[in-house]
């Protein structure tokens, strides 16, 4: 497109005669606009691919210490169940006759 608008000044401009000093000064005044729009672009592009990028990362952070903390708590509940248990049994012979005389009372 650059070249484009190269060869058309180069061609064109000189056939303007008087108003190709001035031609000339707003084709790069333009042309600069437009650089200056493209770079924009490109920064506001970039940003956001950045941006894009940091969230994922910590997206993927988030859910892996979910899932650390998901394992450590279903270890936590195996253990406690499992000492629930012993307790349980340990404490059985002691409840043996109380738990029927519970019954009876209710009754």
């Amino acid at each position: 497109c650059q070249e484009e608008l190269n060869e058309t000044l180069r061609t064109e401009l000189p056939e303007t005669g008087a108003q190709q000093d001035i031609l000339r000064a707003e084709a790069d005044r333009v042309r600069e606009y437009a650089k200056n729009n493209v770079e924009q672009a490109r920064e506001q592009q970039r940003k956001f691919e950045e941006l894009r990028a940091q969230k994922q990362q910590r997206l993927q952070e988030q859910e892996q210490t979910a899932q650390t903390l998901l394992e450590e708590l279903t270890k936590l509940v195996a253990q406690a169940e499992s000492k629930a248990d012993a307790a349980n049994a340990a404490t059985a012979p002691l409840n043996d006759g109380q738990e029927k005389g519970d019954i009876e009372m209710l009754k």
